[in-house]
Protein backbone atom coordinates (compact mmCIF):
# COMPACT_ATOMS: atom_id res chain seq x y z
CA UNK A 1 0.00 0.00 0.00
CA UNK A 2 1.82 3.01 -0.87
CA UNK A 3 0.54 5.78 0.21
CA UNK A 4 0.32 8.35 -2.82
CA UNK A 5 -1.45 5.41 -4.41
CA UNK A 6 -4.06 4.96 -0.54
CA UNK A 7 -3.85 8.35 0.35
CA UNK A 8 -8.15 7.82 0.72
CA UNK A 9 -7.86 5.14 2.25
CA UNK A 10 -5.04 6.30 4.55
CA UNK A 11 -6.64 9.33 5.88
CA UNK A 12 -10.31 7.45 5.90
CA UNK A 13 -8.39 4.50 8.39
CA UNK A 14 -6.61 7.33 10.31
CA UNK A 15 -10.15 9.30 11.20
CA UNK A 16 -11.90 6.05 12.09
CA UNK A 17 -8.86 5.34 14.31
CA UNK A 18 -9.04 8.43 15.98
CA UNK A 19 -12.28 8.73 16.62
CA UNK A 20 -12.57 5.74 18.47
CA UNK A 21 -10.60 7.19 21.04
CA UNK A 22 -12.21 10.84 20.78
CA UNK A 23 -15.57 9.54 21.45
CA UNK A 24 -14.79 6.82 23.60
CA UNK A 25 -16.01 3.93 21.18
CA UNK A 26 -13.15 1.31 22.50
CA UNK A 27 -15.92 1.09 25.07
CA UNK A 28 -17.31 -1.09 23.06
CA UNK A 29 -14.77 -3.67 22.69
CA UNK A 30 -13.99 -6.16 25.14
CA UNK A 31 -11.75 -4.94 27.17
CA UNK A 32 -10.95 -5.38 30.56
CA UNK A 33 -9.48 -1.95 31.43
CA UNK A 34 -11.75 1.01 32.09
CA UNK A 35 -9.10 4.01 31.94
CA UNK A 36 -7.84 5.69 28.50
CA UNK A 37 -4.16 5.43 28.62
CA UNK A 38 -3.44 3.89 32.25
CA UNK A 39 -0.43 2.25 31.71
CA UNK A 40 1.23 5.67 30.58
CA UNK A 41 -0.77 7.67 33.30
CA UNK A 42 0.88 5.29 35.84
CA UNK A 43 4.31 6.06 35.01
CA UNK A 44 3.59 9.69 35.00
CA UNK A 45 1.54 9.93 38.13
CA UNK A 46 4.00 7.44 39.80
CA UNK A 47 6.72 10.09 39.05
CA UNK A 48 4.59 13.00 40.36
CA UNK A 49 4.12 10.93 43.73
CA UNK A 50 7.57 10.15 44.16
CA UNK A 51 9.07 14.11 43.72
CA UNK A 52 5.74 15.84 44.83
CA UNK A 53 5.58 17.64 41.82
CA UNK A 54 2.66 18.45 39.51
CA UNK A 55 0.45 16.30 41.23
CA UNK A 56 -3.74 16.02 40.41
CA UNK A 57 -6.36 14.36 41.86
CA UNK A 58 -4.69 11.41 42.40
CA UNK A 59 -4.30 9.08 45.10
CA UNK A 60 -0.13 8.86 46.28
CA UNK A 61 -0.87 6.63 48.85
CA UNK A 62 -2.06 3.92 46.48
CA UNK A 63 0.40 4.22 43.62
CA UNK A 64 3.67 4.76 45.85
CA UNK A 65 2.44 1.75 48.39
CA UNK A 66 3.91 -0.66 45.82
CA UNK A 67 7.06 -0.45 44.07
CA UNK A 68 7.37 0.74 40.18
CA UNK A 69 6.74 -2.01 38.52
CA UNK A 70 8.82 -1.05 35.38
CA UNK A 71 12.53 -0.58 35.27
CA UNK A 72 13.78 2.80 36.83
CA UNK A 73 15.22 4.20 33.49
CA UNK A 74 11.47 4.89 33.02
CA UNK A 75 11.59 7.45 35.78
CA UNK A 76 15.05 8.72 34.55
CA UNK A 77 13.62 9.64 31.14
CA UNK A 78 10.94 11.18 33.10
CA UNK A 79 13.40 13.29 34.98
CA UNK A 80 14.08 14.75 31.67
CA UNK A 81 10.68 14.99 29.78
CA UNK A 82 8.56 15.84 32.72
CA UNK A 83 6.01 17.44 32.36
CA UNK A 84 5.76 16.91 28.80
CA UNK A 85 5.99 13.32 29.10
CA UNK A 86 2.15 13.16 29.53
CA UNK A 87 1.66 13.89 26.16
CA UNK A 88 3.92 12.19 24.65
CA UNK A 89 1.59 9.34 23.79
CA UNK A 90 0.23 10.96 21.47
CA UNK A 91 2.90 11.06 19.33
CA UNK A 92 3.76 7.16 19.88
CA UNK A 93 0.11 6.78 18.83
CA UNK A 94 0.48 8.29 15.44
CA UNK A 95 3.46 6.47 15.07
CA UNK A 96 2.39 3.39 15.80
CA UNK A 97 -0.66 4.11 12.96
CA UNK A 98 2.32 5.40 10.23
CA UNK A 99 4.72 1.67 11.05
CA UNK A 100 1.74 -0.64 10.66
CA UNK A 101 0.43 1.26 7.51
CA UNK A 102 4.37 0.78 6.55
CA UNK A 103 4.29 -2.48 7.45
CA UNK A 104 1.68 -3.93 5.54
CA UNK A 105 2.54 -1.77 2.20
CA UNK A 106 3.06 -4.50 0.20
CA UNK A 107 -0.40 -6.54 1.53
CA UNK A 108 -4.24 -6.07 0.83
CA UNK A 109 -5.68 -3.03 2.55
CA UNK A 110 -8.12 -5.60 4.64
CA UNK A 111 -5.24 -7.10 6.28
CA UNK A 112 -4.09 -3.32 7.70
CA UNK A 113 -7.73 -2.81 8.53
CA UNK A 114 -8.49 -6.25 10.37
CA UNK A 115 -5.13 -5.81 12.40
CA UNK A 116 -5.28 -2.03 13.49
CA UNK A 117 -8.73 -2.05 14.58
CA UNK A 118 -8.34 -5.72 16.24
CA UNK A 119 -9.14 -5.93 20.11
CA UNK A 120 -5.46 -6.13 20.55
CA UNK A 121 -4.48 -3.29 18.62
CA UNK A 122 -7.07 -1.14 20.46
CA UNK A 123 -5.83 -2.23 23.70
CA UNK A 124 -2.51 -1.15 22.92
CA UNK A 125 -3.70 1.72 22.27
CA UNK A 126 -6.26 2.03 24.94
CA UNK A 127 -4.20 1.31 27.59
CA UNK A 128 -1.27 3.31 26.18
CA UNK A 129 0.75 0.38 26.91
CA UNK A 130 4.55 1.49 26.97
CA UNK A 131 5.24 -1.28 24.31
CA UNK A 132 4.03 0.97 21.94
CA UNK A 133 7.41 3.12 22.45
CA UNK A 134 9.26 -0.26 22.76
CA UNK A 135 7.83 -1.38 19.42
CA UNK A 136 8.95 1.71 17.61
CA UNK A 137 13.03 1.23 18.83
CA UNK A 138 12.60 -2.43 17.02
CA UNK A 139 11.41 -0.89 14.30
CA UNK A 140 13.72 1.74 13.52
CA UNK A 141 16.90 -1.73 15.17
CA UNK A 142 15.10 -3.86 12.21
CA UNK A 143 15.47 -1.24 9.62
CA UNK A 144 18.83 0.09 10.46
CA UNK A 145 20.16 -3.76 10.71
CA UNK A 146 18.95 -4.07 7.43
CA UNK A 147 21.02 -1.56 6.17
CA UNK A 148 24.66 -2.46 5.36
CA UNK A 149 25.36 1.32 5.76
CA UNK A 150 23.96 1.88 9.48
CA UNK A 151 24.07 -1.95 10.90
CA UNK A 152 26.37 -0.29 13.55
CA UNK A 153 24.01 2.24 14.71
CA UNK A 154 21.40 -0.72 15.22
CA UNK A 155 23.04 -1.12 18.54
CA UNK A 156 21.83 1.87 20.05
CA UNK A 157 18.05 1.04 19.99
CA UNK A 158 18.77 -2.15 20.29
CA UNK A 159 20.48 -1.46 23.87
CA UNK A 160 17.60 1.29 24.68
CA UNK A 161 14.94 -1.42 24.32
CA UNK A 162 16.26 -3.56 26.34
CA UNK A 163 16.39 -1.38 29.14
CA UNK A 164 12.88 0.06 29.36
CA UNK A 165 11.95 -3.86 29.27
CA UNK A 166 14.29 -6.85 29.30
CA UNK A 167 11.94 -8.86 26.18
CA UNK A 168 13.97 -7.23 23.43
CA UNK A 169 17.49 -8.09 24.25
CA UNK A 170 16.20 -11.63 22.65
CA UNK A 171 16.68 -9.98 19.13
CA UNK A 172 20.65 -9.79 19.68
CA UNK A 173 20.16 -13.43 18.18
CA UNK A 174 19.30 -11.87 15.45
CA UNK A 175 22.93 -10.42 14.89
CA UNK A 176 24.74 -14.27 15.29
CA UNK A 177 21.83 -15.72 13.11
CA UNK A 178 22.76 -13.34 10.22
CA UNK A 179 25.72 -14.48 8.24
CA UNK A 180 25.85 -17.14 10.99
CA UNK A 181 29.69 -18.20 9.70
CA UNK A 182 31.11 -14.97 10.63
CA UNK A 183 32.49 -13.37 13.90
CA UNK A 184 32.73 -9.68 13.85
CA UNK A 185 33.37 -6.71 16.09
CA UNK A 186 29.63 -6.05 15.59
CA UNK A 187 28.76 -9.32 16.96
CA UNK A 188 31.02 -9.21 19.76
CA UNK A 189 30.14 -5.83 20.93
CA UNK A 190 26.69 -7.08 21.11
CA UNK A 191 27.25 -10.40 23.50
CA UNK A 192 29.13 -8.04 25.48
CA UNK A 193 26.03 -5.47 25.92
CA UNK A 194 23.59 -7.80 26.24
CA UNK A 195 25.26 -9.77 29.17
CA UNK A 196 24.78 -6.15 31.22
CA UNK A 197 21.02 -6.14 31.72
CA UNK A 198 21.73 -9.57 33.05
CA UNK A 199 24.27 -8.40 35.35
CA UNK A 200 22.67 -5.66 36.58
CA UNK A 201 19.33 -6.86 37.34
CA UNK A 202 20.56 -10.55 39.00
Amino acid sequence: MKFLDNYKYFTGTFLCFVSIFIFNLWENYPLYSTELFQDWKYIYNYHSCFNNTGIKEIDCTLILKSRFVYPEIWLKILDISYPIFENIIYLLIGTYFLITFKFFDKSLRIYHFLILFSPTSILLIQRGNNELLIFLLIFIFMRLFNSKKFRLLSIFPFILSGLLKIFPFCLFVIYFIHDIKKINHIKIIILIISLIPFIFFS
